[in-house]
């Protein structure tokens, strides 16, 4: 499936079957009709033109003229697509309200009268416009026409001089005082020098050695190459500098390549020996191009589109994911949905090493990353020249367009955004970092699907009593806002996807807001406490996946109900405090009712609570979840035991964090039976009686164990062995170990069992043992390390119950 949006097609993706909808839809009129099924058949040999143009570029840089062409082609597209959709919703509004109930000839009749003059004096507000675009469009068949661009490549070459641009003007004296520049060009570096004791310091690269370990880990995970594979490489490796990034993001580029040594020669090839020569920035971006160059169209849509944010911003995935679709950026794939596409484009950028991970998450998969500042200086530069993105501030503005397609502003000055005036009613995403103090009214970004304005602490700049004028918009974050209400107007933005209000005051979210029918994301509350009320009918929508953050205690019981009635919610998470309130056992009863119902869909469900509000109405789930994939808990109250609704059936199970009072075997084996089960938190209050022994067979699949005890202070009692032959997967794991307890089998833990271990922490008990035991203990748990085949890095922590002095 085509997406609606790329870089390459504009809008090209979808615009031609929009004007094909309207045409049907205006079938009774054929002059008006006819122009549009002609505007429609120009744009689709458009786009098969501009997939030719995307494919040139592949094999190098486009003729300056068959560039301009493109651009104009896609501008045109982004106008099309604007001028439909305000006519498509005009028609609509101005039919609203015309419907009669009943039917006879006579009322058919009039109502197609109506129908006609209506569409009739909709299309004469619009003429000039349509006029108007199809004279480019048909300009641009022209254009194409003569310059005979027929898939010739055309090939151009540029370059410049580069120029420092700072200069620094500092007292000369001998007062001893230093100053440190770090630089990535030389020139510059000379020329911050001071005439006095002024020296350059320029990082030595990488050996041929050390590059070619960073390559082959980066490639293969170790130091060993394929025979076939050894020459090429050390072409590759050497053409690379001795540059870190350059190594990097080559071996990334090399991982989504065939191992086949005629495929790696085409690489070494295309890298030419500009770093070979010369390790300067002229000679790292032509690495960073081809990188860039070498992803799929898709890819290209999407990373460009990480020029929206400012440098060192940590992206989060969920954040960028979200922002990509309501883009039209994501097509959906057999099979996957498009939130599943977006993520694997995500998880690819950073395969590619084109970004770094900085969160892994409980899942071992990144929660987001950073773009490295080159490449962000790359993809800044690509978004301008495409006008995909204009930056305002940081003392610039970065577009050469009158049209604006997509806004960041970064950091403003007083005065940045003054020229923005008559400029942004093209603007499809507009995100704000930083304090803005001023900006155009919010009504005229009329096209605007994206709104991000999370963080900002103060929102003068914005007034959100008009919010329902962005009729377009379906992506709305004021997280982490200095707001307290919703604005009424919200209730009217029906093709709203994404509302994030997470980290406000805001505790009630307007009534008319359940008539959002295509809401997919519901992000409400803080991290350690939600105060919102369910809006009563949110029954009513259906599109819900994802509802995060409201209370249910301050909800009313309609509104809990209603929660069973949403057929597509995948992710829950609600706070459940029932202190202070009264009728507490009818919360939990239609609680449990409505998880019941969700049985069928729910993938994650995590229950928050400040207090220790008993959850024992959970002890029992029917029917089972049997689509559940994970399950947190994050309150002080404890099981006695395991849910009897943990059974080997979920077989989807994959993350539980739970807390259960007392530990033993049975409950381990319990959840040992679980198949899925690779992520295990499990807290305990009561200390263990005695060893517990993991179970055999069981936990297949599980790679990070953590056993806690509660409260956290008091850490280190419990003690558990590991026997050979448990635990095949095991990668990370944190345990208690009381030495008291442990110092009758020898401080004996079982680590040396554990062969998929990679990092592990072990905090010492020392609750009724003294230091000479606790020493004899670390020293067990070191050896137990060093025998194990796996070379698993583990500390050791002490600690004891407050109060305790335990002496020899």
């Amino acid at each position: 499936m085509e997406v609606a949006v790329s870089l390459y097609l504009g809008c090209l993706g979808t615009v031609p079957e929009k004007l094909q909808a309207l045409a049907n839809e205006c079938s009774h009129i054929k002059g008006l009709r006819k122009q549009l099924v002609f505007l429609k058949d120009e744009l689709v040999a458009m786009r098969a033109f501009l997939l030719k143009v995307a494919a040139m570029e592949q094999e190098g840089p486009l003729d300056i003229q068959l560039k301009v062409w493109a651009q104009d082609v896609r501008e045109t597209s982004y106008d099309v697509e604007d001028c439909v959709d305000d006519f498509t919703r005009s028609l609509h509004l101005a039919g609203e309200g015309k419907k009669q109930q009943g039917s006879n000839m006579i009322t058919d009749f009039f109502r197609k009268c109506s129908q006609t003059l209506l569409t009739l004096r909709t299309w004469h507000e619009f003429a000039d416009t349509f006029e108007e675009l199809k004279a480019r469009v048909v300009d641009a068949g022209d254009r194409w026409e003569r310059y005979k661009l027929d898939g010739t490549l055309l090939l151009s070459t540029t370059c410049g001089p580069c120029a420092p641009g700072m200069l620094f003007s500092f007292p000369e004296n001998n007062c001893s005082s230093r100053i440190i520049t770090t630089t990535r060009v030389i020139s510059v570096a000379h020329s911050c020098c001071s005439s006095l004791d002024g020296r350059v310091y320029e990082m030595e690269p990488l050996t041929f050695q050390q590059s070619k370990w960073l390559f082959l880990k980066r490639l293969f995970g170790c130091e060993e190459c394929p025979d076939q594979l050894q020459e090429v490489s050390d072409e590759i490796v050497k053409k690379c500098g001795g540059l870190p990034l350059a190594v990097i993001n080559i071996s990334g580029l090399l991982t989504t390549q065939p191992a086949v040594k005629a495929d790696w020669e085409v690489i070494r090839d295309s890298i030419g020996s500009a770093l070979e020569k010369n390790r300067d920035l002229e000679g790292l971006n032509s690495i960073l191009m081809l990188s860039y160059v070498a992803l799929p169209q898709n890819l290209r849509t999407c990373v460009l589109y990480l020029s929206m944010f400012p440098e060192d911003c940590e992206i989060n995935r969920d954040r960028l994911v979200r922002m990509w679709i309501a883009e039209n950026f994501i097509a959906e794939e057999r099979g996957r949905t498009l939130q599943e596409v977006a993520e694997g484009y995500f998880y690819e950028l950073i395969n590619r090493s084109l970004v770094q991970a900085t969160d892994i998450g409980y899942d071992g998969k990144p929660q987001s990353f950073k773009v490295h500042d080159l490449m962000l200086d790359l993809l800044i530069s690509k978004a301008s020249e495409e006008n995909f993105v204009t930056i305002v501030g940081q003392g610039s503005v970065h577009s050469p367009q009158d049209n604006i397609r997509r806004l960041s502003i970064q950091q403003p000055e007083q005065d940045a955004t003054s020229g923005l005036q008559g400029r942004v009613s093209h603007v499809r995403s507009l995100s704000c970092f930083g304090q803005v103090r001023s900006l155009p009214v919010l009504e005229e970004f009329r096209c605007l699907h994206v709104l991000d304005l999370e963080g900002l602490s103060v929102l003068n700049s914005f007034d959100l009593s008009k919010i329902e004028n962005l009729t377009r918009l379906k992506y709305l974050s004021l997280r982490d806002a200095f707001i307290s209400e919703v604005p009424l107007g919200i209730a009217k933005l029906h093709d709203l996807e994404t509302l994030d209000v997470r980290g406000t005051n805001i505790t009630e979210l307007p009534a008319g807001i359940v008539c959002l029918r295509k809401l997919r994301q519901l992000l409400t509350g803080n991290v350690d406490q939600g105060l919102t009320k369910i809006p009563d009918g949110i029954g009513n929508m259906e599109s819900l996946q994802v509802v995060v953050g409201f209370n249910i205690m301050r909800s009313s019981i309609d509104a809990i109900e209603d929660l069973g009635y949403l057929i597509n919610l995948k992710e829950l998470s609600i706070q459940f405090n029932t202190g202070g309130y009264d009728q507490t056992s009818r919360y939990e009863e239609v609680l449990f009712s409505s998880l019941c119902k969700l049985g069928n869909s729910l993938q994650s469900l995590w229950i928050l609570s400040v207090d220790s509000s008993s959850l024992q109405f959970l002890e029992s789930w029917y029917p089972l979840p049997v689509f559940l994939q994970r399950f947190r808990m994050s309150t002080n109250f404890y099981y006695l035991k395991t849910p009897n609704w943990f059974l080997p059936e979920l077989k989807s199970l994959y993350f539980i964090s739970i807390n259960i009072s007392e530990v033993t075997e049975e409950e381990l084996y319990i959840l040992s039976k679980l198949c899925a089960l690779t992520f295990l938190d499990l807290w305990f209050k009561v200390d263990p009686k005695q060893k517990i022994t993991f179970p055999r067979g069981g936990f297949k699949s599980l790679k990070r164990f953590n056993f806690v005890r509660d409260p956290y202070v008091v850490r280190g009692m419990g003690y558990i062995v590991f026997e050979d032959g448990v635990l095949p997967k095991l990668e990370g794991l944190s345990i208690p170990l009381s030495v008291s307890m442990a110092k009758g089998y020898d401080f004996y833990v079982g680590i040396v069992h554990l062969r998929s271990l990679t990092h592990a922490k072990v905090i010492l008990g020392k609750d009724g043992a003294t230091p000479s035991e606790v020493k004899a203990a670390a020293e067990s748990i070191e050896k137990e390390v060093s025998a194990n085949p796996n070379n698993p890095k583990v500390s050791i922590e002490e600690s004891q119950r407050p109060g305790d002095n335990s002496e020899e």
